[in-house]
C-alpha cells in the first residue's frame, strides 16, 4: 500500500499509516500583506518595553547556567557524568520530576534561546551573547549523524510531552535564535539544526510510531500496548503538536513533507468544522484536554491557510478566534480557560465553561465546584499574542488584532515579571491572577518561563509592521505607540528609512499633548512611501485629528482603524496624533459574583487597572472583596488623579484610600482587578 504498511508487535498487527516523504520547498499561497521586523528596531530609553527587556536580560543572566541547560544534551550524546546538575523542570530522576510529573529534557535551554535569540537580534549584549553561543555550540556538538537534536533519548520519542511539548519549545528556541546569529555564520545554523530535528521526528525510518500518536476514537482502548498509556497523545498532543512543523514549513527551510504531516496525520476534522461553525463546545469542551494550549494549534492552522490557501483553515481559525474573544478573555486580555478536565466527563474536574470569567487563585479561594479555577496563565496570552499577529500580517488595517496584542502585552506580558532588575527574586509568573495576590514568581524553567522570556525579547517587532521582502510598495505600519524607532531600507532608492515615535505611552492622559511619528532618511529629494499609522479604538469616541508638519488639521480619523499616509516624504516630516485616554468601566459578569454587589473592572485607555487598598482593614474578609460605595459607571466622578503619578488614581475609603494603578505595577500587595459596588440595574 502506498499510504499503509503492516507492523508487528509482541501481541498484534496493525495498519501504520506511512509519514509524507515530499522533500520539496514549501511556499505561501497566501502570502503575508506585512511582515515582522527582525532587526532596526531601537526601544525608547525608560519606556515599559525597555524595561521589560531589561528584566529579560536579568531573569535569564541569573537563573540559567551553561553547564545546567546542556546537561541532558550532553547525557543523551554519550557523556555519563556531564559538568553540572539539570535544574528546574529538567530536573528528574527515571524520568519523573518529583516523583510523579513528567521531566522536561532540555526545555531549560530552549526557554533560554526563545528569550536570549529574540533579544540578541535588536541589541548586543556581550555577557548574554556569549552563554548564547556557549548553548548553540553545545545542542550542535550533541546533534547524532541522523540529525536527531533534542536532549531526552530518542527511543523516549513517545513518552508524554516529549512528541509535543518537549520537541515544540526546541523547535521555538532554535528558531527564535538562529534570527540572532549572525549572517554568513559557519553552518550548521541552528535553523539547520531544527530542520534536521524535524526530519527526524517525521521520517518513518527514524520515528515510525508517529502516526499512531493519536487514536482514531480518541481514547486509550486501542493504544497498542506497546505505547503503554504515558504517550504522548494524551497530553496536548493535538493543541502542542503540530506548531513545530508549521514554523518549520513558513520558515526558510520549509518543506512540503511539513504540510503534508499535519493534513494526513494531525488534523482533526470535526474539530475544525466545531470551530467554523462557531461551537463553543468545542473550545471548553474540547476532547481529550481543554486548555488554553488550544490557541497554539489555532497558531498552526492558521499557519496551515497561508501555506496551502484552503479556506477550511481561514474559517475555522475566525470562529476560534471570535469565541475566545467573546467568551475566554478576561478585561485586560488574559486567559480565561485553564487545564484541570478530560473534556469528557463534566461530573468532575474543573471546567470553564464560555463567559465563566472565574477570578480564583489566591490558596485560600475556592470555587462554585470546591476547586480553585486559576486562570490568566502566561503560555496562552503568548499564545493569543502570536495567534493575532498572524491574523495582522495577512490583514494589517483591521486594528482588532493589533488591539488584542496591546493590551495582552501590557496587562499580561510585562505584568508578569519581577519588580526591578536585581530584585530579591527574579522570575516569571506562571499565572495573573486578578483578585487577592498576584501569583508568586517562579525561576524553574516553567512553559510559562520559556514562552514569557519569548515574549520580551520579541517585544520590539509587534510596534511596527514592514513590507515583505520583494514587494514594491513601501509601507510601514505604526501598532503601537511606544516611544521607539525603526531604521528600515528602501527598496527602490536605496537609502534608510526611519520612522521614531515620540509619546508618553501607555501614560497619554491629555489629548493636547501630541503623539508624534518623524519620518527622516538619507537621499538628496524625497522619497515615496506609504505610512499607516493605527487609530485605536480607546481613543475615541469621536474622530482622532492628525497632524501634518504645519497642518495640524491634515485629516480626521476613526478609533479602530488605520489611517494610510501615501505620500513624497522629506527628511524631518513629522505626523502629530492627537491620541487621548480615558477611564472606562466593564461590568462583571463571570461566575464568581458577590452576593448583593455588583462588581466592575476598570481601564485607563488600554491600561487595566487594579484597585490596592491601603491597609488589609478596608479589605471585607467575609465577602473577600474590596467594597466601594460609588458609582462604578462613572468613574471620573470619584476617582482622582494622583499627581506626579501617572496612571494612577486614587479615592477615599474608611479611614484610608484605595489606589487604582496599572496592574503591571503590582506586585505583592493586597489588590483586586474587580471591586465590589452597590448592585447596578441593568437597563
Amino acid at each position: 500500500s502506498e499510504l499503509y504498511t503492516v507492523v508487528a508487535t509482541n501481541d498484534t498487527e496493525y495498519w501504520l499509516r506511512k509519514s509524507p516523504t515530499s522533500t520539496k520547498p514549501s511556499r505561501l499561497a497566501v502570502p503575508y500583506v506585512v511582515d515582522v521586523p527582525t532587526r532596526g528596531v531601537s526601544l525608547g530609553e525608560g519606556t515599559v518595553f525597555a524595561r521589560s527587556v531589561e528584566l529579560c536580560i536579568d531573569y535569564l543572566l541569573r537563573v540559567y547556567s551553561v553547564d545546567e541547560m546542556l546537561w541532558w544534551f550532553r547525557h543523551r550524546a554519550g557523556d555519563p557524568s556531564p559538568p553540572g546538575t539539570p535544574t528546574g523542570w529538567d530536573r528528574c530522576d527515571h524520568n519523573l520530576r518529583n516523583g510523579s510529573a513528567m521531566c522536561l529534557k532540555g526545555t531549560v535551554a530552549s526557554a533560554f534561546l526563545m528569550g536570549a535569540g529574540g533579544i540578541l537580534r535588536w541589541r548586543e549584549h556581550p555577557t548574554l551573547r556569549q552563554r548564547f553561543n556557549k548553548v548553540i555550540d553545545g545542542i550542535r556538538d550533541a546533534v547524532a549523524s541522523d540529525g536527531f537534536a533534542a536532549a531526552f533519548a530518542p527511543n523516549e520519542i513517545m513518552y508524554r510531552e516529549n512528541p509535543s511539548y518537549v520537541t515544540s519549545w526546541l523547535v521555538h528556541g532554535l528558531l527564535e535564535a538562529d534570527v540572532a546569529v549572525p549572517a554568513g555564520s559557519l553552518p550548521p545554523r541552528p535553523i539547520d539544526v531544527a530542520r534536521g530535528m524535524v526530519d527526524w521526528y517525521s521520517a518513518q525510518q527514524t520515528n515510525p510510531r508517529l502516526p499512531e500518536f493519536l487514536p482514531a476514537d480518541r481514547t486509550t482502548s486501542n493504544i497498542p500496548s506497546m505505547f503503554g498509556n504515558t504517550t504522548g497523545h494524551q497530553i496536548y498532543l493535538i493543541s502542542q503538536g503540530i506548531i513545530h512543523h508549521t514554523r518549520m514549513a513558513t520558515s526558510v527551510r520549509g518543506r512540503m513533507r511539513d504540510v503534508e504531516l499535519v493534513q494526513t496525520l494531525y488534523e482533526e476534522d470535526e474539530w475544525l468544522a466545531q470551530l467554523s461553525m462557531k461551537n463553543p463546545n468545542g473550545i471548553w469542551l474540547k476532547r481529550w484536554f481543554p486548555h488554553n494550549y488550544e490557541v497554539t494549534a489555532f497558531e498552526a492552522y492558521l499557519d496551515m491557510y497561508s501555506l496551502t490557501g484552503e479556506s477550511k483553515y481561514h474559517d475555522a481559525m475566525v470562529g476560534a478566534w471570535e469565541m475566545f474573544r467573546e467568551n475566554w478573555i478576561h478585561l485586560g486580555g488574559s486567559m480565561a480557560i485553564n487545564e484541570g478536565s478530560d473534556g469528557l466527563d463534566t461530573s468532575k474536574g474543573l471546567w470553564y465553561p464560555p463567559k465563566s470569567y472565574y477570578l480564583e487563585g489566591d490558596p485560600h479561594d475556592v470555587g462554585p465546584a470546591g476547586g480553585r479555577h486559576v486562570t490568566g496563565e502566561t503560555c496562552g496570552s503568548v499564545f493569543w499574542i502570536k495567534f493575532n499577529q498572524r491574523f495582522h500580517r495577512l490583514n494589517p488595517t483591521s486594528e482588532q488584532y493589533t488591539a488584542e496584542i496591546e493590551r495582552s502585552l501590557l496587562n499580561i506580558g510585562i505584568a508578569n515579571q519581577a519588580p526591578s532588575v536585581g530584585s530579591p527574586q527574579t522570575g516569571i509568573r506562571y499565572f495573573a491572577l486578578l483578585h487577592g495576590h498576584k501569583e508568586a514568581m517562579t525561576n524553574i524553567s516553567t512553559c510559562c518561563e520559556g514562552q514569557g522570556t519569548r515574549l520580551h525579547g520579541s517585544l520590539p517587532e509587534y510596534i511596527f509592521s514592514i513590507p515583505p521582502a520583494g514587494t514594491t510598495e513601501f509601507s510601514v505600519f505604526v501598532n503601537l505607540y511606544v516611544s521607539s524607532s525603526i531604521t528600515i531600507l528602501h527598496p527602490t532608492v536605496h537609502t534608510n528609512m526611519t520612522f521614531q515615535i515620540s509619546s508618553d505611552f501607555p501614560a497619554i492622559e491629555q489629548a493636547s499633548k501630541l503623539t508624534t511619528v518623524t519620518v527622516t532618511h538619507g537621499a538628496s529629494l524625497v522619497v515615496l512611501a506609504t505610512l499607516h499609522l493605527r487609530i485605536p479604538r480607546w481613543a475615541g469616541p469621536g474622530s482622532v485629528v492628525v497632524g501634518l508638519n504645519h497642518n495640524e488639521s491634515y485629516a480626521l480619523a476613526a478609533p479602530g482603524s488605520y489611517l494610510r499616509i501615501e505620500r513624497r516624504w522629506t527628511s524631518g516630516d513629522s505626523v502629530s496624533v492627537g491620541l487621548r485616554m480615558k477611564l472606562t468601566s466593564t461590568r462583571y459578569i463571570g461566575l464568581n459574583q458577590v452576593n448583593g454587589s455588583t462588581r466592575f473592572g476598570f481601564e485607563f485607555g488600554p491600561t487595566l487597572l487594579a484597585a490596592v487598598p491601603s491597609s488589609a482593614s478596608l479589605w471585607n474578609s467575609a465577602t473577600n472583596c474590596l467594597h466601594l460605595p460609588h458609582d462604578p459607571e462613572q468613574p471620573v466622578e470619584w476617582l482622582q488623579p494622583v499627581v506626579g503619578t501617572p496612571l494612577h488614581f486614587s479615592v477615599r475609603l474608611g479611614a484610608g484610600t484605595v489606589e487604582f494603578m496599572p496592574y503591571y505595577e503590582v506586585n505583592d500587595q493586597l489588590m483586586t482587578v474587580f471591586p465590589c459596588f452597590p448592585p447596578v440595574v441593568v437597563a
